[in-house]
């Protein structure tokens, strides 16, 4: 998968290359983490799955999921301000893509999964979380920040229906 995804240089970040691969650190954990998952649950996601990511940053994880599974759709939950460096980011790596925002969102009375299958990405400040349950997500993952939140945020996350409707959970904390 390293061969396959090369570290995508958007952001100028400092890149180690060796042996014809192409990395940072960061980069080979979600390499790593994108190989697990696709042993553990590759064939159990329909092929136009929807996968919310609690604590996205920049949308790395989600955007190799989107290359490896080109027709997923998926939703970043985080802070508006790393939210903003998804929405670089992503349109660096897939110019062609639909990214939805906070206007989107708040423009939708009701949010559907009818809603979600029209966007490659939709970005979501936290404080938005919430309103997004009953959409009959198939994937939410999760990579160290909940181990980082203090226990009220934690069970915000966890304890909503959001979460708890769910197919699968994939996750990596400490």
């Amino acid at each position: 998968l390293l061969l396959k995804y090369p570290c995508h240089p958007a952001g100028n970040p400092f890149v180690y290359r060796h042996q014809g691969y192409s990395y940072t650190f960061r980069w080979t954990k979600h390499i790593y983490s994108l190989g697990l998952m696709n042993r553990v649950l590759g064939d159990k996601l329909p092929e136009d799955f929807i996968a919310l990511d609690i604590g996205s940053s920049y949308g790395i994880f989600s955007s190799l999921i989107k290359q490896e599974y080109p027709k997923s759709h998926h939703i970043l939950v985080d802070f508006p301000e790393q939210l903003i460096l998804a929405y670089y980011f992503l349109g660096t790596c897939f110019p062609e893509i639909k990214i939805a925002g906070v206007r989107e969102l708040l423009d939708q009375k009701e949010l559907s999964r009818d809603f979600f299958l029209k966007y490659d990405f939709v970005l979501a400040p936290w404080p938005l979380y919430e309103r997004l349950g009953g959409i009959g997500l198939d994937l939410v993952t999760n990579f160290a920040s909940l181990g980082e939140m203090s226990r009220d945020y934690f069970d915000y996350y966890l304890d909503s229906p959001t979460f708890k409707e769910a197919q699968y959970f994939f996750t990596a904390n400490r």
